[in-house]
């Protein structure tokens, strides 16, 4: 039962601290990315190409 309370208090500690919770998240969906190509597109170079995009229509308009 000790262990299971401390299993929790750390769980609950780690949702706590919004910084590691985000950089959690962060490396799982690029180790996701990574490993998987399609996933590589959405999550880094769509948003890589959207945004260049958006640059060169500001710019030209």
């Amino acid at each position: 039962m000790d262990e299971d309370s401390t299993a929790l208090q750390t769980a609950f500690s780690f949702l706590l601290r919004p910084r590691l919770l985000l950089q959690g998240v962060v490396e799982y969906i690029m180790a996701w990315a990574f490993t998987r190509r399609w996933l590589l597109w959405i999550f880094l170079l769509l948003p890589a190409w959207a945004l260049a995009a958006t640059a060169i229509g500001l710019t030209w308009y």
